[in-house]
């Protein structure tokens, strides 16, 4: 997973790359596995509430 991680971060620091994705409307930023999980986390904690607070039923 660290070498992933590694080769990732080299890829998103490339200047092209970064400019791919700001045209997108992106703003790239690398991490460790473990704040990518702990930002998951939080994410679906998020989004869990929303689709609660809304009433968004699975069919």
């Amino acid at each position: 997973m660290q070498k992933l991680n590694t080769e990732i971060t080299k890829i998103l620091n490339m200047p092209d790359v970064v400019e791919q994705f700001r045209n997108l409307g992106f703003e790239p930023q690398s991490s460790s596995p473990e704040q990518l999980a702990a930002f998951t986390k939080l994410e679906i904690v998020e989004y869990a509430r929303i689709i609660k607070d809304i009433g968004i039923l699975v069919e």
